[in-house]
């Protein structure tokens, strides 16, 4: 089995409700080595669980029973064997996801892991050439970062209560035992193992620092068919039997759930007419993208197997349905090898990526080029929102407090547009308000990252405590970027964050924002009046296109302050005659952006648009950094990263003059650290010479 992230064949089977136990079958295959647009099949098939109740104890029995519902249509069985002939002649592995509606009890209540091919009897979740989940659609908005896999963190937790079989008649769990092969699995990562005794606020404590990955390994059970209790610890060590609700409550309020949890909890996932209020779903609906939970009494023996096996797996691509397709085929004689479901809301099914250019220019000779250009002076950083993200949170993750704490009635994708959001705010609460309320989200954050501003109430002042508090950190983005050799800054966050960092870093930034809105006393506006002869890496060029929000009635936040923004700058010019300049003699790196969010795009088009931009083209190097396409806001992750390679690739749009953007894959934390690294090993080059042609910033 291959170990790259594509291509896989990818094949869904729908399930939708009819009624009656009645269910609408829908199966589309998508063949990633052909253009063509192959046609969905539908059927309709009969799921009760009275049919196959009798067979519970007989795994290959129900899951050939289960199939017989399942591809009873024959249009839906001809689908599946004529796709399933043609992926195998094109030695395509398949990504096979089979689409739950969270909510429907019945549904969830098969035990789809036994499931066999109509043709041939083996079962499916078995075989490791088929990626089996359950998918599920999610109506948490909340955005799902893939990691770099150096960045990963987990957390393990052992419940090992000391009265389990004195009291309840249930094998104790030794902690030692079970944390030591899951610990070594997961090398070179250093999982974080909770001591004993495991309390539920120990876990929630635990799971405020946002591991991304959790495993859980605790006896459970589902009380009167309904509710799921967890046999966590006291404090004195003795059994706490925990509603699982409690735990997942915690998890739905965290900015940033794990996106992996793994329960080695019996009967995690349910069973029979349990299985809705089972733990696994419930830590669906409060956000985790993906779990991995036993569906009944697994046995030590295969958790022991497999576990292990998953974790292994997972480290040497990080796709999470194959490292559960190879762990299942590792224990495939085992009675209970169907018991670990995984229920994914990830279409990738990756949990870490590998930043860097992923095109033919991702050389050596490439960061050449970077670094040539940084150690010159001749880069002009952009700065978004979210290169902050680490203290003050993504701007997707405040729109979305604030839509949920207001009421915002709109769209669900809409929440996390903080124009959109800010707009609606604006307008039932009124703008100051809205400002106020935007800060406050700011203020809070940076407040939880840095315990040590808990006192100040102003943002710049915690900001500035901030930045002097990480000056002597290496590896923190806002003092790499400060402290890069440059003249010149362009600050699209609307806070003062970056300017801090400078301040921080030594340098004496010339701050200037433009004062963009009409007023008695600026009837026509201006663009800032800059001495050019000032402008140098000691005393660089602040420049906050879109405002600071110290500066409140300048501050471009609502969709209506960017469209009147972007009027009155082409209008009256108020972007400096240097900036300008800079925009068409620099090699633009743009950084804490989502490269499809249309204020990214409506500040590119601003900038293209200036006279002079065919300069773009001669010999400069344009970096926009992104992370990969986060699969819970695309269909297709894929796709949305070729048409995003393509946008910005300015012959394939057709646009003379414009600039190529190369795009690198990963965050702007990881940008910036490979920058600081390429240029380390490059301080003792010779650094060529250029004309004074190559930059003239004098008026």
């Amino acid at each position: 089995m291959r170990h790259s992230i594509v291509p896989y064949a990818e094949i869904e089977l729908a399930l939708h409700p009819l009624g009656q136990s009645l269910y609408q079958v829908g199966l589309r295959v998508t063949d990633p080595t052909s253009e063509g647009v192959i046609q969905p099949a539908f059927g309709k098939a009969t799921l009760t669980t009275e049919a196959l109740e009798d067979f519970e104890s007989k795994p290959a029995q129900y899951g050939q029973l289960l199939s017989g519902l399942l591809f009873k249509d024959p249009e839906i069985r001809e689908a599946w064997l004529s796709a399933r002939s043609a992926l195998q002649k094109s030695n395509l592995d398949i990504r096979l996801r089979l689409l739950l509606t969270p909510g429907d009890v019945l549904l969830h209540s098969f035990r789809w892991e036994l499931l066999t091919d109509p043709k041939s009897n083996i079962p499916i979740a078995t075989s490791k050439e088929i990626l089996f989940s359950r998918f599920l659609f999610s109506r948490d908005w909340r955005n799902i970062k893939l990691q770099p896999k150096g960045n990963l963190e987990a957390l393990i937790a052992i419940a090992a209560p000391s009265d389990l079989n004195q009291k309840y008649n249930l094998a104790p769990i030794l902690p030692d035992l079970e944390s030591a092969p899951v610990v070594a699995a997961m090398q070179p990562l250093l999982p974080q193992v909770i001591a004993q005794p495991l309390t539920l606020d120990a876990l929630k404590r635990a799971l405020d620092s946002s591991p991304d990955i959790l495993y859980l390994v605790c006896h459970g059970t589902i009380l009167d068919g309904d509710e799921p209790l967890l046999f966590l610890c006291d404090a004195e060590g003795n059994t706490a039997l925990t509603p699982a609700k409690k735990l997942t409550d915690h998890i739905a309020r965290l900015d940033s759930p794990p996106r992996l949890v793994v329960l080695a909890s019996c009967q995690s996932a349910g069973f029979a007419d349990s299985a809705q209020s089972s733990l696994a779903t419930l830590l669906s609906i409060a956000g985790v993208p993906a779990v991995i939970a036993m569906q009944g009494n697994v046995s030590m023996k295969s958790v022991h197997q497999a576990i292990p096996r998953f974790f292994e797996e997972l480290f040497k691509d990080g796709q999470i349905d194959r490292a559960l397709a190879t762990a299942r085929f590792e224990v495939r004689d085992n009675p209970d090898a169907w018991m670990p479901a995984l229920l994914l809301r990830l279409k990738s099914g990756r949990i870490w990526y590998d930043p860097g250019f992923k095109t033919a220019k991702g050389t050596p000779d490439f960061w050449n080029e970077i670094c040539l250009q940084v150690r010159r002076g001749t880069a002009l950083p952009i700065v978004g929102p979210d290169l902050a993200e680490a203290t003050l949170g993504s701007s997707g993750n405040i729109a979305l407090a604030l839509a949920e704490a207001q009421g915002f009635p709109l769209s669900p994708a809409d929440r996390t547009d903080l124009a959109k959001v800010a707009q609606y705010l604006s307008i039932t609460k009124g703008i100051e308000s809205t400002r106020v309320e935007v800060q406050k989200q700011l203020m809070q954050r940076a407040k939880a990252s840095f315990p040590s501003t808990a006192a100040k109430d102003n943002l710049s002042d915690i900001l500035q405590d901030i930045a002097g508090s990480q000056r002597q950190d290496p590896t923190a983005s806002m003092t790499i970027l400060a402290n890069l050799n440059l003249p010149a800054y362009v600050n699209a966050s609307s806070n003062s964050f970056l300017l801090n960092a400078l301040l921080s870093a030594n340098k004496n930034p010339i701050d200037v924002f433009s004062k963009w809105r009409p007023s008695p006393g600026n009837p026509s506006p201006m663009p800032p009046i800059i001495d050019d002869s000032e402008i140098s890496p000691a005393t660089p060029l602040h420049y906050a296109i879109f405002g600071d929000c110290d500066f409140p009635e300048h501050w471009v936040l609502t969709e209506d302050d960017f469209f009147d923004f972007t009027v009155r700058a082409s209008e009256y010019k108020l972007i400096p005659a240097l900036v300008r300049r800079l925009l068409c003699q620099s090699s633009l790196l743009f950084l804490g952006f989502s490269l499809d969010s249309w204020i990214f795009r409506a500040l590119f088009r601003m900038i293209v648009l200036h006279e002079g931009i065919a300069a773009f083209q001669h010999g400069k190097t344009h970096i926009g950094v992104q992370l990969d396409p986060e699969d819970s806001r695309f269909s297709d992750p894929e796709g949305a990263r070729q048409y995003l390679i393509k946008y910005f690739n300015s012959a394939r749009r057709g646009s003379v003059g414009e600039p190529q953007i190369d795009v690198y894959w990963g965050s702007s934390t990881d940008f910036l650290r490979e920058l600081s690294s390429e240029l380390d090993k490059r301080k003792n080059d010779h650094l060529p010479t250029i004309s004074s042609r190559g930059r003239n910033v004098r008026s």
